[in-house]
């Protein structure tokens, strides 16, 4: 009698612990939005193996629709390094990088990923990745790959994850979008793959950039640049970009990179050995927009310049404190008084975490105002540099007499730890309640050098701002043109713009 009492007791206490067990697992794993995720590596705590314990076998069944269970040890650090069982065709990512290519998703083409970047939403963990995907595709799978502390093999996780298309108005085939995949705890895996199927073999495997408050921020401002496209070939305007803008006070620069001439090349692989440039390369595998254009319809808008901005914000988020996104031809320009910098235009405005900068044109197909006779209103010893090196916000001193409203042709500064996703004109989300202050132009504006062919269109306002910098400016330029003599300012004689 004592016998049978002490095995019935045991029994109980072990179907007991079990399903208590089970029960905790499985909780693990809820999707910080409420809803259970499928979840196929679910482990117990106890050493027991579906055929050893049928009541187990059972729940699990119930769960998850598989007979397959997993041996978990008693603590997140002490993974035994073993593949689930359900998909032991599956081989971990060992020796890969951050190879700058969109990789696919599935062998349709339907989707496409680029980057893979630690995240919190709503204090909960997630992968954030990068990507491109036709809107009729809603249903994706994370491997979620990462390093045993007692074994030299890697365990993985599967999860269901969801996809978030990121507003910008387009038509085209191809939407930019983020991938997410929720994590079960804290730990952060060494890489991720995104697949259609629980099971498929991975086509794309992405190293996971980690994110902790804890970093110290390295840069002020970092200035990213949507991609370099049409091969691009204007050594001249972009060495005074990015003199102007490290005047304007820029600490790094991102610029990403689809196609260029390799007169640019130079150009970037100088400041790149300075410290001061990063080229991202953004080889997009669609059809995209072409000059002169072609028969072929562009399936993505403008070179995935929103999903290359928010690979930026990812990208820099734990290093910087601002990111500024404008292009080539664009200049945001202090207007107060006193007011230099970026740094002295910020003092100026009330605190928040983003900040709209309004829009204006400076047409360069306007002449070159030269002031009453002719004369010049640049310094007299600078007018052979201006004209050698093409300067334009030094030959272009008239403006439109407009100043587009927020949102239209605006462009930004933004707490980099505070936005969630940036567009091209504006910061669509922030994660708690962030908002944006859009500056008034008398204190900060958009600089905005464009040709638009038509010379005798348009009302001009005299705007001589830009002499403020014209002595650092040139002084900045030779420097750099006496390093870069054999580098040609322009392989091309058409300035035609989209």
């Amino acid at each position: 009698m004592r016998i049978r009492r002490k095995y019935f007791s045991v029994t109980f206490s072990l179907f007991i612990l079990t399903a208590v067990s089970l029960w905790m697992s499985y909780s693990l794993f809820i999707d910080p939005r409420g809803s259970p995720p499928m979840h196929v590596s679910i482990y117990v705590m106890a050493g027991k193996t579906a055929s050893e314990t049928p009541i187990m076998r059972r729940q699990f069944q119930s769960l998850t629709g598989s007979s397959e269970l997993k041996t978990m040890p008693p603590s997140k650090s002490d993974h035994t390094g073993k593949f689930s069982s359900e998909c032991p065709g599956l081989v971990p990512p060992l020796n890969f990088r951050d190879e700058q290519k969109w990789l696919p998703v599935d062998n349709e083409n339907m989707m496409f990923v680029f980057s893979a970047y630690y995240d919190e939403i709503d204090g909960k963990p997630y992968i954030r990745l990068i990507g491109l995907g036709e809107d009729q595709f809603q249903l994706i799978v994370c491997h979620l790959w990462f390093n045993s502390t007692h074994s030299k093999h890697p365990y993985f996780e599967i999860i269901q994850g969801k996809i978030t298309f990121i507003a910008n108005g387009s038509s085209k085939r191809y939407q930019e979008v983020y991938f997410l995949c929720p994590l079960p705890n804290d730990v952060v895996p060494y890489a991720v793959s995104i697949v259609t199927t629980k099971c498929q073999k991975p086509l794309n495997s992405l190293p996971v950039q980690p994110w902790t408050q804890q970093v110290e921020i390295k840069r002020n401002f970092t200035v990213c640049v949507s991609p370099l496209n049409m091969n691009y070939s204007r050594a001249y305007e972009i060495v005074e970009w990015l003199e102007l803008n490290i005047i304007l006070g820029a600490d790094y620069f991102f610029i990403y990179n689809y196609s260029s001439a390799f007169n640019i090349r130079k150009v970037l692989k100088l400041y790149t050995d300075r410290g001061l440039v990063e080229v991202i390369q953004w080889p997009l595998p669609m059809h995209v927009d072409t000059w002169p254009p072609s028969d072929k319809t562009p399936e993505v808008t403008y070179f995935g310049q929103t999903a290359a901005l928010n690979d930026c914000l990812y990208r820099n988020r734990p290093y910087t404190k601002f990111m500024i996104n404008v292009d080539v031809d664009e200049f945001i320009i202090p207007r107060g008084n006193r007011s230099y910098k970026w740094v002295d235009m910020l003092k100026q405005l009330p605190e928040a975490s983003g900040y709209i900068i309004r829009h204006t044109f400076f047409r360069k197909d306007w002449p070159d105002y030269r002031g009453a006779n002719n004369k010049s209103l640049v310094s007299t010893s600078y007018i052979n540099d201006i004209d050698r090196y093409s300067l334009v916000t030094l030959k272009k001193l008239q403006r439109e007499s407009g100043i587009l409203p927020n949102g239209q042709r605006s462009k930004y500064i933004v707490k980099a730890k505070d936005a969630v996703t940036v567009r091209v004109h504006d910061i669509w989300q922030y994660r708690n309640e962030q908002n944006s202050h859009v500056v008034d132009p008398r204190v900060g504006l958009l600089h905005h050098y464009r040709n638009w062919f038509k010379p005798h269109e348009g009302t001009r306002i005299l705007d001589t701002r830009m002499l403020l910098y014209q002595d650092k400016l040139v002084h900045r330029i030779r420097s750099i043109w006496a390093k870069l003599e054999s580098v040609p300012l322009d392989l091309q004689t058409v300035d035609k713009q989209l």
